[in-house]
């Protein structure tokens, strides 16, 4: 499935994550982390033999709440932050 890091779908994800994500200095890291991880999700379904907007719709589900997910990582990097 090429391209598929620009799907529509798989950006609004990502893009929601990071958008509760504060930490300038991690954003491109957090950012890759993430897609990788989508990504990652996504390459299973697609080896399972579901068609592409199945597989990023069930990828985007497993992956979980964005917002919440957004929030969690905001939390860890001001732990991580505290800690420097």
């Amino acid at each position: 499935m090429p391209g598929k890091e620009n799907h529509p779908k798989v950006q609004c994800f990502i893009n929601t994550v990071m958008s509760r994500f504060e930490f300038a200095e991690a954003y491109q890291e957090t950012k890759a982390t993430i897609e990788c991880y989508l990504l990652s999700i996504l390459d299973g379904y697609s080896l399972a033999g579901l068609a592409e907007e199945e597989a990023v719709d069930q990828a985007i589900k497993q992956a979980g709440d964005p917002i919440k997910i957004g929030d969690e990582l905001n939390f860890l990097e001001s732990l991580h932050v505290c800690f420097l």
